[in-house]
């Protein structure tokens, strides 16, 4: 996905980075987006809230650790809207 677009959509380049990461290798745990993104763990954990609370990104439990992806991509239009 074109980051233009996301940027224009009002995310932050931390939210950006994010986001493309779990668009690319779908599915992660914390640990793999921070190495992923080189971005401090405290502030990969605020950007998943922050993506979860626009409703882009959710959470999930997978043999009791955390999980994040994309929520479906008709999240990012209607979060645009």
């Amino acid at each position: 996905m074109d980051k233009e677009v996301l940027k224009q959509a009002g995310l932050t380049e931390g939210e950006i980075h994010v986001y493309d990461f779990l668009l690319h290798e779908g599915e992660s745990t914390a640990g793999e987006i921070i190495k992923g993104v080189d971005l401090k763990r405290g502030t990969v954990y605020n950007i998943l809230r922050s993506l979860a609370a626009k409703g882009l990104t959710e959470q999930f439990e997978k043999n009791k650790v955390s999980h994040f992806r994309l929520d479906h991509p008709s999240k990012l239009k209607e979060y645009v809207q």
